[in-house]
């Protein structure tokens, strides 16, 4: 059974899920907003990587959606990176439930820090 959490515990996490989900259908790396949020929430490293990948399908879903309809979405050519897109989240999902809480936190930690700086320096 859960427990119940303080009221701002939950404003906070709607904003992070709210301002991730603006930056991921406009740039992408939202999740370096809602993974640490997570975490700071107190979901242990594999389950908050794990929960964090429902709010991505799900942002991903929309905004695929909504940028159909306002036509800015195209399709062709894209198909080549299907494949390799299943394959790798296979994988990851693979690895990541083999892996232990220490070595995730250690990969979380480093892969953040990469994204935060591709996402600031925009090489």
């Amino acid at each position: 059974m859960m427990m119940a959490l303080p009221w701002y515990v939950y404003l906070l996490a709607l904003g992070a899920g709210i301002l991730a989900g603006i930056i991921n259908t406009l740039a992408g790396s939202g999740s370096l907003i809602t993974l640490p949020m997570l975490m700071f929430l107190g979901l242990p490293s594999p389950i908050a990587n794990a929960t964090n990948r429902v709010g991505v399908v799900l942002q991903n879903v929309v905004g695929i959606a909504t940028l159909g309809r306002g036509g800015k979405l195209r399709l062709d050519g894209a198909g080549w990176l299907l494949a390799p897109a299943v394959l790798g989240g296979l994988l990851g999902a693979l690895i990541a439930v083999k892996l232990d809480k220490r070595t995730i936190d250690i990969c979380i930690a480093v892969l953040m820090a990469i994204m935060l700086v591709v996402v600031v320096l925009d090489p």
